[in-house]
């Protein structure tokens, strides 16, 4: 790969077991290929930071350090990634995903050859093999699902200005910050995107669950997510709604308000808080969930391991 063509961002707060593991089993890859890796640090603690010189001593100059603060905004964090100049594309990724380079190196290569806007990737099994994508909402259809998760983007920085982000600030897209820039972007005229079946990351070991989720703030995430679906452009009117419900419905319904429950998510002053949320979506009524953040937490617990929702939102 050429040099500056490819840059690895990855966000990171206090997770150092991860990113040990991450920048183990990542770093030879992308020396190899000549990739570069930043480590954008929000943590508390210099630990991170520790790691990151450990490996910049045996000899990986193409690993970066950059020491966020602790309070920066999300939307503000990632205005920081995204608006530089000295990369041609950006792969943004948490450090509970491990970028499988040596899988797709051989396809990023090409992609970027032809100037794509958007690399996208897909293990789904009903996608197709390689699909070029021109118009925003066929991407909306065929990719919306990926597209509110980091890993499987490749983005061409040129997206990507201060006055776009600007507009994402005024917007308000808050914890979609980046599917908020990208669909704003890709409303206004021409792109040239492709999404190419193939595995793209795995699971990093030490990741439990999404940050947002160990952090009791499922409500507050998807509250955002419904807004930012509702705030973007009138060209995805006609497709907008039926792409992203089943993502709310997974992370809403009945049973799984047990296991928020268990876990912190759900209380009685962040039904409270969020009573918005149950009153413009119907899928749970705001009474339901009142009643649900009144159970105790080993009745709750019981119901979890009974409908199995603790395996699946904790593999």
């Amino acid at each position: 790969m050429e040099e500056n063509q490819l840059l690895i961002a990855v966000p990171t707060k206090d997770h150092p077991e991860h990113m040990r593991y991450f920048l183990s089993e990542l770093l030879p890859s992308t020396k190899k290929h000549n990739v570069d890796i930043c480590i954008y640090d929000s943590s508390s603690t210099e630990t991170t930071k520790q790691i990151v010189d450990g490996w910049q001593a045996r000899g990986y100059s193409n690993l970066f350090y950059k020491k966020l603060s602790g309070n920066m905004k999300f939307w503000e964090k990632l205005k920081y990634i995204f608006v530089q100049e000295k990369y041609e594309y950006l792969w943004l990724c948490g450090d509970g995903f491990v970028p499988c380079l040596e899988e797709c190196i051989d396809s990023l290569e090409e992609e970027m050859g032809k100037g794509r806007d958007l690399i996208g990737f897909t293990t789904r099994s009903d996608a197709e093999l390689y699909l070029e994508v021109t118009d925003p909402l066929d991407l909306m259809e065929k990719y919306w699902n990926e597209s509110t998760c980091w890993a499987p983007w490749i983005v061409g920085v040129r997206f990507f200005t201060k006055k776009l982000w600007g507009g994402v600030y005024r917007r308000g897209y808050k914890n979609f910050a980046q599917v908020g820039a990208i669909f704003e972007e890709l409303a206004k005229g021409e792109f040239d995107a492709v999404i190419i079946h193939s595995t793209f990351c795995k699971t990093n070991p030490f990741k439990r669950a999404s940050t947002w989720i160990m952090d009791g703030k499922v409500f507050e995430v998807m509250e955002d997510y419904m807004d930012t679906v509702e705030k973007l452009p009138a060209v995805y009117g006609p497709v907008k709604w039926i792409c992203a419900k089943p993502i709310f419905e997974s992370y809403i319904n009945t049973g799984i308000l047990f296991l928020w429950r268990v876990d912190g998510n759900l209380t009685l002053p962040i039904v409270i808080k969020h009573r918005r949320l149950f009153q413009r979506y119907k899928r749970i009524s705001f009474w339901k969930a009142l009643v649900i953040a009144f159970c105790p937490k080993k009745a709750a617990n019981l119901l979890c391991v009974m409908n199995g929702s603790k395996a699946t939102m904790y593999k």
